[in-house]
């Protein structure tokens, strides 16, 4: 039960809004156009912008005169090589003294300065004021300028050789400085500014394409993203479209089954109910009609023999097997035959030998004459139509006098006989057949579910012969047998 309401509350896929959904499509696909013209947009300026070869003529010709230029004055060097090595050697003499003499750090830059601070606390010291820690904080830095004095002293000789070292520098360097070495010099900057200026362009130019090249891999990051959500989009829509139609199928392959069940079960019950008709036409007694006719056409020709055929027929009928159905005659009209219960209801009516048929599976109905006898009130013989019929159909004479009347009853009661002692022996059979012809019906239908089943298509006939043709089936063996005798 809990199963059961679950599955009820389940609620089944909705169909998607395909209103909605063309509406979000045709918003994503507005934006993929509006970004689609952005980057036609910037693809023209970058096909209008200066390209990456542009100016590269103009440099590479400053290039190689910058490069003529070097050649010269490697030239001029080479030339002056000796005097070059001299101003290279004194230049890096000159470096290392100097750094030399500034990582001295002496608070004294000449003797003298030092000579006048001695002499200064030497007069403090000798006027005999200072206290006794003064005195021996002067009588201390005294000592230490006189050690520092020495270090001036170097520091002063190494500072004319430095300034000795300049002046060598200078005389050497006015060697070599002449106008055409100048010249060069000053082309070789102005090209080099050229150049420059053109490097600067290119660069800036460079930045602009870049900044163009930036814009357009964002907005092809942009329609990758528009595209993107496109195709999410529809894909969601087609996988609700599909889980929808998927869940319409399984409900129209649900009903379908449910309705094949019950198809099922209905020709299983049409089955059962043709089985049941069968076996019920199988079990009615044969002859039935053939000894009623018997019967009624003796009452009909002896009234006086109605009671002895009765008795006799009441005899007949304990001998018989135990599951056919006895006729309750003791309330009836002499000369009368009573109804099967399945034909009380139906319209059936005596037309000589052969039996109207009112309805499928109904038996034949016996005859029943309308006259009490043949001999008539003024004593003459005369037998209706319809009885000369039935003397027909079970194959008896008609008598055409009362004196025939006696061959007539005798042949009929050989008849009744017959039939009576017949009768086990043939509705057996009967019910033989009718299990047969069950089985196989019930075969046949089975091969024809199995093939619909495997693929096969649904054949048209029924599952059963009609009812009427089942009566005729069964009434056909009393014929047979009437015949044979």
């Amino acid at each position: 039960m809990t199963d059961l309401v679950k599955k009820q509350l389940v609620k089944p896929p909705q169909r998607p809004d395909e209103e909605a959904f063309k509406k979000a499509q045709e918003d994503i696909n507005a934006k993929i156009n509006g970004l689609r013209k952005k980057s036609d947009a910037v693809k023209e300026r970058l096909n209008n912008a200066p390209g990456k070869g542009s100016g590269n003529d103009k440099r590479e010709e400053l290039r190689g005169r910058l490069n003529d230029l070097r050649r010269q004055q490697a030239e001029i060097k080479q030339s002056k090589q000796g005097v070059f090595d001299q101003l290279s050697a004194l230049d890096a003499s000159i470096k290392k003294k100097i750094v030399d003499v500034k990582a001295a750090k002496l608070p004294y830059k000449t003797t003298a300065e030092i000579d006048n601070r001695i002499s200064e606390l030497d007069q403090k010291v000798e006027s005999g004021i200072l206290k006794l820690v003064e005195e021996k904080r002067f009588v201390a830095e005294i000592s230490s300028l006189k050690k520092a004095r020495k270090a001036v002293e170097a520091q002063q000789v190494q500072q004319a050789a430095i300034d000795a070292d300049k002046q060598t520098y200078d005389e050497l360097k006015k060697t070599i400085d002449d106008s055409g070495a100048r010249a060069i010099s000053q082309e070789f900057d102005e090209v080099r500014a050229q150049l420059d200026a053109l490097q600067k362009d290119y660069q800036s130019d460079r930045e602009k394409r870049d900044e163009l090249y930036n814009e357009q891999t964002a907005l092809r990051q942009q329609l990758d993203e528009a595209y993107s959500d496109l195709r999410a989009l529809r894909d969601e829509y087609k996988a609700k479209n599909d889980e929808y139609y998927a869940h319409q199928r399984q409900a129209q392959i649900q009903r379908r089954e449910a309705a094949r069940i019950k198809q099922q079960v209905i020709d299983e019950e049409k089955r059962q109910a043709a089985a049941r008709n069968e076996r019920e036409l199988a079990e009615i007694p044969a002859f039935e009609e053939e000894i009623i006719t018997c019967e009624n056409l003796i009452n009909f020709l002896k009234p006086s023999a109605a009671a002895a055929a009765a008795e006799a027929a009441a005899t007949t009928a304990a001998t018989t097997a135990a599951n056919v159905r006895q006729v309750d005659s003791s309330n009836a009209p002499q000369g009368v035959a009573l109804k099967k219960k399945a034909d009380r209801d139906e319209d059936t009516y005596f037309v000589g030998g052969k039996y109207a048929k009112k309805s499928k599976g109904q038996p034949k109905q016996a005859a029943s004459p309308g006259a009490t006898s043949a001999i008539t009130p003024s004593g003459a013989f005369k037998i209706p139509l319809n009885m000369m019929e039935a003397f027909f159909t079970v194959d008896v004479a008609v008598p055409t006098s009362a004196a025939d009347v006696d061959r007539a009853v005798e042949a009929l009661r050989a008849r009744l006989a017959h039939y009576k002692a017949e009768q086990p022996k043939v509705t057996e059979e009967k019910k033989r057949k009718a299990e047969e012809k069950i089985a196989t019906l019930l075969a046949r239908q089975e091969e024809k579910r199995q093939s619909r089943q495997n693929g096969a298509p649904k054949p048209a006939e029924d599952a059963f012969i009609d009812p009427v043709e089942v009566e005729s089936v069964t009434v056909s063996v009393a014929a047979v047998e009437i015949t044979q005798e």
